[in-house]
C-alpha cells in the first residue's frame, strides 16, 4: 500500500510550484484565499528559497542613476559659461548653447548661489525682443489701461503682460521700478502713455492726492 499524501501537504507543493513558476508570496495567498503572513510561513518552513529580485532592482536602478550622474558631470567650460551668462540670459537659451536641459541649467545655478540680476536680465531681453518684434502687442484692459505682451519682464503677469505706462517710465529712468511705485498718468487719461504725461509717485503720494482730487470734485 503507498503513503499517503495529506491534503495539506499537496496544497504545499502546489504553493510551491506557483512560487517557483513566478508568482509573488502575495498572488500564491490570494490564490489560496489565506493570508500572506500564512504563506509566507508555509512557504519558509517547507524549504522554500525567497527570490531577491526587488533589492537586485533597486541595486541596479541605483548603479544606473549613478552612471547616470557621473556621465552628466559638468564641465569646467560649462560652469564658466552658466556664471557668465545665468545672471542676465533665459535658462533656456543657456541649456541651448551648452546642451543641456533647462531644468539641470535652473539646478546647477541654485547649487552654485547664481541669481538674476533683474536689471541686466530685462535690459538683455527687452533688446532681443525688439530686435525680434519692435512693437510689442498690446491691449486695453476693461479699466482702460495698455498692457503689453512682454513674457520676458520680470514684474510681467501670469499671462506675460505689462502695464504700458510702467514700460515707458522704466525705459525713460532705464532700470526696473519698485513694486511699491506708482505711475500716475498726469491728464488723467490712462490710455495715454507719453512720458510727458507720467510721473512716479509713491501708494501713499498717489492715495493723497486722489484723495485731494476727490475732495476738489465735491
Amino acid at each position: 500500500m503507498g503513503k499517503k499524501i495529506s491534503v495539506q501537504q499537496v496544497q504545499i507543493d502546489e504553493m510551491l510550484r506557483l512560487y517557483g513558476d513566478g508568482m509573488c508570496v502575495k498572488d500564491v495567498a490570494k490564490a489560496f484565499g489565506i493570508s500572506v503572513g500564512k504563506t509566507y510561513y508555509m512557504l519558509q518552513t517547507n524549504g522554500c528559497n525567497f527570490r531577491k529580485q526587488g533589492r537586485n532592482r533597486t541595486r541596479n536602478k541605483a548603479e544606473k542613476n549613478k552612471k547616470i550622474c557621473d556621465d552628466s558631470r559638468w564641465r569646467s567650460s560649462d560652469i564658466e559659461y552658466l556664471k557668465k551668462n545665468y545672471p542676465m540670459e533665459r535658462a533656456e537659451d543657456i541649456a541651448s548653447a551648452i546642451g543641456r536641459s533647462k531644468s539641470s541649467v535652473q539646478h546647477k545655478a541654485h547649487k552654485l548661489g547664481i541669481k538674476k540680476d533683474r536689471a541686466a536680465f530685462f535690459d538683455t531681453r527687452s533688446r532681443v525682443q525688439k530686435e525680434i518684434r519692435p512693437h510689442a502687442p498690446t491691449i486695453l484692459s476693461s479699466k482702460g489701461y495698455v498692457y503689453r505682451y512682454m513674457p520676458e519682464h520680470p514684474n510681467a503677469d501670469k499671462k506675460g503682460r505689462i502695464a504700458e505706462h510702467r514700460v515707458v517710465m522704466e525705459e525713460h529712468i532705464g532700470r526696473i521700478l519698485d513694486k511699491g511705485i506708482v505711475v500716475h498718468h498726469i491728464n488723467g487719461d490712462k490710455a495715454d502713455n507719453r512720458i510727458e504725461n507720467l510721473i512716479m509717485m509713491t501708494n501713499a503720494e498717489h492715495t493723497r492726492f486722489h484723495n485731494i482730487e476727490g475732495g476738489r470734485k465735491r
